[in-house]
């Protein structure tokens, strides 16, 4: 009986940490990034686009928000699936973008919007140019 319970603990310690220590990494990735203000990543990439200025900051800093990465470490060039992506062989379990998938099929589902427009969405560029200008 005390084996299951140590069983118990050890893989409720495994699955906490992962949780607890999974954000803690990933931000730690993004910390050797230098800063840049929104004001700089909206003049450069989504201007031209034809993104309002304050639609582009509320995306972007809920963005941030949900992926847990200070907005001044982000790009527009930041992949889903690379630079954004999650992965940690000891903690296969935890997804960090669980959250800000969520989001982004709030953000749909709020604009009224078929899932199938953010298929093509590979960058944090892409997500706010799609959201923002329709």
């Amino acid at each position: 009986m005390i084996e299951i319970w140590i069983v118990a603990i050890v893989v409720a310690v495994y699955f906490i940490g992962g949780y607890a220590s999974a954000p803690h990494l990933r931000a730690r990735k993004f910390s050797k990034r230098g800063d840049d203000a929104y004001e700089n990543v909206h003049r450069e990439f989504f201007a031209s686009k034809g993104v309002p200025e304050e639609v582009g900051r509320a995306l972007w800093l809920e963005a941030a928000r949900t992926l847990r990465i200070p907005p001044t470490k982000l790009r527009s060039t930041d992949r889903f699936d690379d630079e954004l992506s999650y992965s940690l062989k000891v903690f296969p379990f935890v997804d960090l973008n669980d959250d800000f998938f969520a989001t982004a099929v709030h953000r749909l589902n709020e604009r009224k919007l078929p899932p199938q427009v953010a298929k093509d969405w590979k960058t944090l560029g892409d997500y706010i140019v799609g959201l923002g200008t329709k």
